[in-house]
């Protein structure tokens, strides 16, 4: 089964908005699923779970893991830190939990 067809069947968007999304597609040649979630048919919180069960991977919630890690390990001032200084600049890191 196709994603679309997946994304339907899952009650997540309806035959007409996978319509929509496809002629899309066919114009802008971007993924189907960056398509739907930018076009506010699906949260990325919502296709996020949704692929990892699709492509029968693993699907890890990382806000639930940060909470664990200590602010400091995570301070892309500290050299020792554990969050790449590269995703803490981006601003998906700070102080200890991940960006919201």
């Amino acid at each position: 089964m196709r994603i679309g067809e997946a994304l339907v069947n899952g009650g997540l968007i309806t035959s007409e908005e996978l319509k929509v999304a496809l002629d899309a597609q066919k114009k802008i040649h971007d993924r189907l699923g960056d398509i739907i979630v930018r076009n506010g048919l699906v949260t990325a919180e919502q296709m996020s779970p949704f692929l990892a069960q699709y492509f029968d991977i693993p699907f890890v919630k990382l806000s639930n893991i940060y909470k664990e890690i200590k602010p400091e390990l995570i301070d892309s001032r500290n050299k020792n830190a554990l969050c790449p200084q590269r995703i803490s600049k981006a601003d998906f890191c700070k102080k200890g939990r991940p960006h919201q």
